[in-house]
């Protein structure tokens, strides 16, 4: 990230506080996760199935374009309120715990791929 984005996101956050940031970030989270439902949704319906003597070829699939770039823009929501929120939460005496949980999860996920890919039926 660069340093003016960085000061820009520690301003913002220094102004609105932890508390008010972390009701921000559920937010943003709720609306990405609203997003990728209508992207899977519309992606469904277009399926040949859905496709009624092909007047309306291609209707679902420019609807779920749409979808996908409103997901990206919810994404990009979320992780410029979750910046902030891990900014905040730096200054805190959890964040070591934080920091602590994230790798036993990113530690147990790459464990569970490895199993994944050593999987034999």
């Amino acid at each position: 990230m660069n340093k003016e984005l960085e000061t820009k996101l520690k301003t913002i956050a220094d102004h609105y506080g932890l508390e008010i940031q972390s009701i921000k970030l559920a937010e943003e989270a709720a609306e990405f996760c609203a997003s990728l439902i209508k992207v899977v949704g519309f992606d469904r319906l277009s399926f040949d199935e859905f496709i009624k003597d092909g007047k309306n070829e291609g209707y679902f699939d420019r609807l779920s374009d749409e979808a996908r770039e409103k997901m990206v823009e919810e994404l990009v929501d979320v992780i410029v309120v979750a910046e902030q929120v891990k900014y905040l939460l730096e200054k805190e005496p959890e964040f070591k715990t934080i920091e602590r949980l994230m790798t036993e999860k990113v530690n147990r996920q790459l464990k569970r791929i490895e199993k994944e890919k050593n999987y034999e039926h």
